[in-house]
């Protein structure tokens, strides 16, 4: 052992730089013996010094107990088909965890592979506790691979990655995949940016999502795919808000594509997602599930240009119920643009009556055809349940007054209102007037 060879380099900014294999003796083989303490070593050494990289060399370096990464420190591998953390048989620990008693900041993991050796251990994921809003920046994860792990352990939760908290971290450039005894992705921290995520197939053993939101805010998914998860629903929004995912495709989930639901009193409500796709929900079983699963009190949620494939589709692939569906109180979301793929134009939606979402400019989903509207006693009320715009034409019989939002727009029969979804017409008569609807 040594006190490690440094150097400066472009990469780290000038900072200092370490290499942890000059700190392995020569007679370890660290490929099947346990180097974390070494790795250690060298992380506290580049602490000491004011922060900088730890470097870890090709090849497999094993491990039994966790990497505890400091404040203001990264550990860099050669990349992630090069250099590889691996758990030995029997460790059950997580493989990386901030140091005990710093509070996670300015801390990086990049460029390898961390292979929690699921057959042989109960346990084992990366689990990192973010520090709060006043404390700087959390962990950067960049050109990671993260692969049969167990569930990090000390979370509660059951995830192969666990984001316990914090803020401004990044994820860049990340695969979560095999992850077979754990959701791949548990994530509890707001204002990250998660940028070309490969998340799945994860949770096969347990049943379990790809990801879980749990009550975060603010964060960024650009250019995400969830694909292929274990059993449950793909992507679990959990009392999550106000959060933006910008050109994602989720696939093949076996049940809902992305599930809007109640954590601890906080509704799944004003999230934005733009342009992307969400297809082949519900594999598992038939017609039950939804691309777009909006649970109990789930509202403002908009989608604008996003692509929706398989609404209605009854095979062995995807037996996916409707596109979107509300449940709950759930309501005032909004679809605007975007196509669907059309073949199943009654099964697009099922959004409550009551909720007042509305439906705009799909291609391929086409709301238009005029029916009836049978008036009830004067004065009568239509108010627009249908989710899309719509042209209401009242004709004939002996009308007196036509009033929406209070205000009186004829006083006779022959005329038309335009309705936005949850808007009401009021329509007074003396004989039951002609009443039409041209759904937009």
């Amino acid at each position: 052992s040594g006190t490690g060879a440094e150097t400066t380099d472009l990469r780290t900014r000038g900072r200092l730089v370490v290499y942890a294999d000059d700190f392995i003796p020569a007679a370890v083989n660290r490929a099947t013996t346990n180097v974390a303490g070494y790795i250690n070593s060298a992380l506290l050494e580049v602490e000491s010094r004011g922060g900088g990289a730890v470097v870890l060399g090709p090849g497999r370096h094993a491990i039994s107990a966790t990497v505890r990464i400091p404040d203001g420190c990264e550990l860099v591998g050669q990349g992630r088909a090069t250099t590889e953390l691996f758990l030995l048989a029997g460790s059950n620990v997580n493989l990386i965890q901030k140091k005990v008693g710093d509070s996670g900041t300015r801390a990086a993991v990049r460029r390898l592979a961390l292979n929690g050796n699921d057959a042989n251990n109960t346990s084992g994921g990366l689990f990192w506790e973010g520090p709060s809003v006043d404390r700087g920046p959390s962990l950067v994860m960049q050109e990671l691979l993260i692969n049969y792990c167990g569930p990090a352990t000390g979370s509660g939760t059951n995830g192969a990655v666990v984001l316990e908290g914090g803020q401004w971290g990044e994820m860049v450039d990340c695969d979560i995949t095999f992850n077979q005894n754990a959701i791949g992705l548990w994530h509890k921290g707001s204002d990250w940016q998660i940028t070309r995520l490969y998340l799945g197939p994860n949770g096969a053993t347990l049943n379990a999502q790809n990801m879980v939101v749990q009550a975060g805010a603010g964060n960024l998914f650009s250019h995400c795919y969830f694909g292929g998860n274990g059993g449950l629903e793909q992507v679990l929004l959990f009392g999550a808000q106000r959060n933006v995912f910008t050109s994602c495709l989720n696939d093949n989930a076996w049940q809902d594509g992305y599930r809007f639901a109640d954590f601890g009193g906080i509704a799944s409500s004003y999230n934005v997602f733009n342009g992307g796709f969400i297809s082949h929900s519900g594999g598992r079983t038939d017609n039950t599930y939804a691309g777009v699963s909006l649970e109990g009190a789930a509202t403002g949620n908009t989608f604008t240009g996003v692509n929706w494939i398989g609404a209605g589709h009854t095979s062995s692939l995807n037996n996916q119920a409707y596109a979107i569906a509300e449940t709950g109180t759930a309501g005032n979301n909004q679809v605007i643009g975007g196509w669907t793929d059309g073949l199943h134009q009654t099964a697009f939606k099922n959004l409550r009556a009551a909720g007042n979402s509305a439906i705009r400019s799909v291609h391929g989903f086409n709301p238009q055809g005029v029916t009836t509207i049978t008036p009830g006693a004067s004065p009568y009320t239509y108010t627009n349940q249908d989710h899309v715009p719509e042209l209401v034409y009242i004709r004939a019989g002996t009308v007196s007054d036509v009033s929406k939002n209070s205000i009186t727009l004829a006083t006779t029969t022959g005329t038309q209102v335009w309705l936005e979804p949850g808007e009401a017409v009021v329509v007074t008569y003396s004989s039951v007037p002609t009443m039409l609807k041209d759904r937009k």
